[in-house]
């Protein structure tokens, strides 16, 4: 039971190092805040930052093997 207790005890700490090794911060609070997150959020994914670059080889690869079997 004192195992128990002492391994919950070092959770929250744990936590929170994970969290602020990886850049990780807590939800926006007021309305105003999360708008603004949506609106970067909604910028970076309109300029193409949420795709990462090996799916857009993949579909890429896909595009020039259906070109090259209409041309045949």
């Amino acid at each position: 039971m004192q195992l128990a207790k002492e391994t919950l005890e070092e959770v929250p700490g744990q936590m929170l190092s994970y969290f602020r090794r990886n850049g990780i911060t807590p939800l926006p609070t007021s309305e105003e805040a999360r708008r603004l997150l949506q609106q970067k959020l909604a910028t970076q994914r309109s300029l193409g930052g949420g795709m990462p670059q090996e799916k857009d080889d993949f579909w890429a690869q896909k595009k020039e093997k259906f070109l090259q079997s209409l041309q045949n």
